[in-house]
């Protein structure tokens, strides 16, 4: 089983995806890598292309790092994966193309969770983090942008949307747990 924790930053994927896979025994992993971070600070300023790439390039690496892992018999969650890229790509650049991913090879997951959460919500975790991520702050701080990422995702079908807003972590594992249970 390949699960997917997509969503606008600060509805609590991470913490969502590491629970989740410790609840399930599986391998987490989170795009794009951490083994290619490095390279993110010289697209961000960059053209649009050159960072739908990277992230593109992330989702390559940890796809074929999944497959590994799917094969050898072990459940995977992902935080983030091909479609933040796709929907982010998309509200960046509403007149740009996008690369069919099936033609990269990239493994699908079983099941997409999308987490949502109000604005008000998301916007009071996003300032309790400790760690701002300067590179996405312009991102992040667009609201026009991420009502377009949002519903960007929403057009999405097949998707398992859980709202976050009134949940703790552990709660939002438990009722990903009973939506994608007839699933797994």
């Amino acid at each position: 089983m390949f699960v997917a924790i997509e969503g606008l930053d600060g509805v609590g994927k991470t913490t969502v995806s590491r629970l989740l896979a410790s609840r399930l025994n599986a391998e987490c992993f989170i795009t794009p890598p951490e083994d290619i971070r490095h390279l993110r600070s010289l697209v961000e300023d960059g053209s649009p292309i050159a960072r739908y790439m990277y992230y593109l390039v992330g989702d390559i690496v940890v796809s074929e790092r999944i497959k590994k892992v799917l094969r050898g018999g072990r459940d995977v969650v992902c935080d983030r994966y091909i479609l933040s890229t796709q929907v982010y790509h998309r509200a960046l650049n509403p007149n740009s193309w996008a690369i069919d991913e099936g033609v990269l090879g990239i493994i699908q997951p079983n099941v997409t969770v999308l987490l949502t959460c109000s604005e008000e919500e998301r916007l009071r975790r996003l300032k309790s983090r400790r760690k701002i991520d300067v590179p996405d702050a312009h991102i992040e701080g667009n609201e026009d942008l991420m009502k377009a990422v949002d519903k960007l995702y929403h057009s999405f079908l097949g998707l398992v949307e859980i709202d976050s807003t009134r949940m703790t972590a552990g709660e939002t594992v438990d009722a990903v747990l009973r939506a994608i249970g007839g699933m797994l």
